[in-house]
Formats: C-alpha cells, structure tokens, sequence
C-alpha cells in the first residue's frame, strides 16, 4: 500500500515523471496522487524542482581550471624494477640446508663391546621350558595354550593341514 511517505521517499529519488518511477509501485502511486490533495501537492513541488533542475545550465570549465587541476593532482607512482634482493631466498636456504645437515648427520650410539662367546648357547628341551610354569604339559592344549576344563575355555579344534586351493569336506558336503 502507498502511504504518502513512501509517495515523498519516490519522488525525492526518482523526480516528478511517473514514467521514472519504479513498475511495481507505479500504479499504486498515480492512484494515491489521484485521490489525495497532499499527495497531487508533493507531486507539483517535485515537478517544480526538477523544472529548475533541467533549466540549470552548467558550463564546460575554462582551461586555466582544467590547468590548475591537472597541476594539482599527484603525479602517478612510478613502478621500480623488481630487483630480487638475496635475502628474500638466502636465508630460507641457508635455513633449509642447516636443517638437512643436521638431521641428516650420522648418531653414534656406543655398542659394547661383548664377544659372541660370551652369550652362550642354551639347548633347552621344550619340556624343560614347560617345566618352569604351573602348567602341566599333557592339560594343555598345544595351539590355543589353554587349559581343558579349568578356565572354560572354548572347545576349538586345531586348525586343517589341508591345502587352501581346493574345497574343504564340509564345502564337499554341501554341493554335493
């Protein structure tokens, strides 16, 4: 709806000629102008502005102004050859090689010196080694290391020597 602010905020902008205003709030503006004095007023005041406006006549500057303003602007800054100065890429390489020289440096750790004589060969039979834990060697099952009947452990069967490439007996079963 156009109120007679919104009629004043077009005029201000677009000038006393309908044909300036904007199309989606043309009409509703000629109607407004149509039926209110107020606004048939702001329209007159704006159409008498922009009369004074389009009789103003401006003329073109005079040469000495033209002149005076050329003198006065500021030159344009001149572009300086681009120099490559050393330290913009010395210092990141210097850098970098520092860095290669220092990580890349051989660490020298002291390895004792212990004769291979010295570490002894142990023949040890595997009972023997069974022998030094609780666990008796005939409880316990040899590939899951779990004593039958004493931790619940799963009933597990050892795993198949069959080879892996052909089917297995239960795959023999089901197709056939």
């Amino acid at each position: 709806m156009m109120t007679l602010d919104r009629l004043h905020a077009l005029l201000d902008a677009h000038g006393a000629a309908p044909e300036r205003w904007p199309d989606g709030e043309r009409d509703a503006a000629l109607a407004l102008i149509a039926a209110s004095p107020a606004a048939r007023a702001l329209q007159d005041d704006a159409a008498l502005l922009d009369a004074l406006l389009d009789d103003d006549v401006v003329e073109p500057p005079s040469a000495a102004l033209v002149a005076r303003i050329v003198a006065a602007a500021p030159a344009p800054a001149r572009r300086r050859a681009r120099v490559i100065r050393p330290t913009r890429w010395l210092v990141p390489l210097a850098l970098a090689a520092g860095l290669a020289l220092w990580f890349g440096r051989p660490v020298e750790q002291p390895v004792p010196a212990i004769p291979i004589a010295a570490l002894g060969v142990y023949e040890v039979g595997s009972d023997e080694l069974l022998a030094l834990s609780d666990v008796e060697p005939l409880d316990t099952d040899a590939w899951t290391d779990c004593p039958d009947d004493v931790l619940g452990c799963p009933a597990a069967t050892p795993p198949s020597t069959e080879p892996l490439s052909g089917p297995s007996t239960d795959e023999r079963r089901i197709w056939s």
